[in-house]
């Protein structure tokens, strides 16, 4: 049987995340949705797509493609501060 990509782990974080105020996410805003390691894989692999940027351990910040640079940058969140 196979499933739907609207009903995978990794559709229903990235709805979450497109829904959270702000560009910080944290996995416990992920919580119910499954456990701590499927959780991890999942924003893994949005870093690697450049979805996502690691700040810290455990803390994450949306990321923005350009297609100028063909890299991620950090969406607005450190650049008035540098």
């Amino acid at each position: 049987m196979k499933t739907k990509y609207e009903n995978s782990l990794k559709y229903k974080i990235l709805q979450r995340i497109e829904n959270i105020p702000g560009n910080v996410v944290l996995p416990s805003d992920f919580e119910g949705l499954g456990s701590y390691r499927q959780i991890s894989r999942v924003l893994n692999d949005f870093i690697k797509e450049g979805k996502l940027a690691r700040i810290s351990f455990g803390v994450y910040a949306k990321a923005e493609t350009f297609r100028v640079y063909w890299r991620s940058r950090f969406k607005n969140i450190f650049w008035h501060s540098c």
